[in-house]
């Protein structure tokens, strides 16, 4: 799809989200689970068209590499938001506000996009 984004860390705030994606939280060994969220109407309007099978890199940094390929979405309210604490793959989460078409600031609907780790 061609898009490239830079991901900040730290608290997810209209303004800051407004600036570009916020990693919410990062996956490590113990739990491989990465959220990454943005606003609907700029930075991840793209997660409208992602499809499964489609693949997201994200690289850090560092320059370090990983590759997720996208296995199903589900729209949740905000507030039942969850993810599994032990999944067998690495995951990422793409959430955004939900519907795209949305002019309500917020609202209580989420879109996530879930995707499991490709491995190296």
């Amino acid at each position: 799809m061609g898009v490239s984004e830079i991901v900040r860390s730290g608290e997810a705030t209209h303004e800051r989200l407004a600036r570009g994606p916020i990693m919410i939280r990062r996956g490590h060994a113990a739990s491989p689970v990465t959220i990454v969220s943005a606003h609907r109407d700029t930075h991840f309007l793209f997660i409208r068209d992602l499809q499964q099978d489609d693949v997201v890199t994200l690289q850090s940094d560092k320059g370090e590499i990983e590759r997720y390929r996208v296995v199903r979405f589900e729209t949740v309210r905000w507030n039942e938001f969850s993810y599994p604490l032990d999944p067998a793959r690495p995951l990422l989460a793409l959430a955004t506000c939900y519907p795209f078409s949305g002019t309500e600031y917020g609202g209580p609907w989420r879109r996530v996009a879930w995707a499991e780790g490709m491995g190296a």
